[in-house]
This record gives C-alpha cells, sequence and structure tokens, in this order.
C-alpha cells in the first residue's frame, strides 16, 4: 500500500494543506486538499474517497474535484464511502443543488460523477484489493481502517 500524504493540517496556511491521503493512485482519505496537490492525470485516477467526517477541512476538496470531472466530460465515476450521517450530511448540507449541484445526478442519472456507499460495522468494503471498516463511531464520524485484504495489520 503507498500512502501519498496531501495534506494534515486542521486549516491553511502556505505549506500546510488540509487532511487527505492519496491511497494507490486512486482511493482518497479524507478528502480537503485535492486539486491544489494532484495534476489532472492524477484527478482522473481517482475512484474512491472515504470519508471520516464531514468537516468542511476533510471534504472542501470533493465539489472541485466533481466539477473539473464534469467540465472534463471524463466518464469518472467518484463513489464517496463513509457512515449513514456522514453521506446524509454530504447530500443535505453540501450537494444539494443550493450550495453546490447534486452531483449524484450529473452528467445523467444514469452515469453521475458523484455516487455515496454506506459503510457500516458488520461487514467491510471491498475497494480494489483494499478493506475499509467503519468501526463503532459516535454520530457524524467514521472510524475508517484501510487494509490489505490478505493482510489485516
Amino acid at each position: 500500500m503507498r500512502i501519498k500524504v496531501l495534506g494534515a493540517a486542521g486549516s491553511e496556511v502556505p505549506g500546510h494543506n488540509c487532511p487527505a491521503f492519496l491511497i494507490d493512485g486512486k482511493i482518497l482519505l479524507d478528502a480537503g486538499t485535492i486539486a491544489v496537490s494532484l495534476n489532472i492525470r492524477e484527478e482522473h485516477s481517482l475512484g474512491w474517497i472515504l470519508l471520516t467526517h464531514a468537516h468542511l477541512d476533510h471534504i472542501k476538496g470533493i465539489p472541485f474535484l466533481l466539477d473539473n470531472l464534469v467540465t472534463r466530460s471524463t466518464g469518472n465515476t467518484i463513489t464517496v464511502l463513509s457512515g449513514k450521517d456522514v453521506l446524509d450530511d454530504l447530500k443535505k448540507n453540501i450537494f444539494n443543488d443550493r450550495i453546490w449541484p447534486d452531483f449524484s445526478r450529473i452528467p445523467t442519472p444514469a452515469r453521475p460523477v458523484l455516487r455515496y456507499k454506506s459503510i457500516g460495522t458488520a461487514r467491510p468494503v471491498e475497494i480494489d484489493g483494499l478493506q475499509g471498516h467503519d468501526g463503532e463511531s459516535p454520530p457524524h464520524r467514521a472510524r475508517v481502517r484501510v487494509h490489505h485484504r490478505e493482510n489485516r495489520e
């Protein structure tokens, strides 16, 4: 597993970006920093975003990433995975056609650039040989653990 730290700060100042960790070039753990840290080719390689919670410093890169993918007509779909409360926060408060477009219907409802997938504690979610779990967590947060399927440590 290759992890590239795009940012790990709770705020933005020169030289310090909001939390985002790129895993194996195609999965983001949190998405506070995307467009200022990834080039166009790297953005096109993304397929999944695992969110720990919906604080702005952890999600602020998602709207611009989706906008970039749609305006470039890439055909990409980004699946955002997290606990149900976190996904509900995104739907209700960000991608609601008021603050930002509802990208789960753009460019078309059949082939949207954004999909949501709720993860829970009962079964891990599989992503390209990796597993993600939502540990027992308080509402509006997800404790995400990512590991190779064959190596749980």
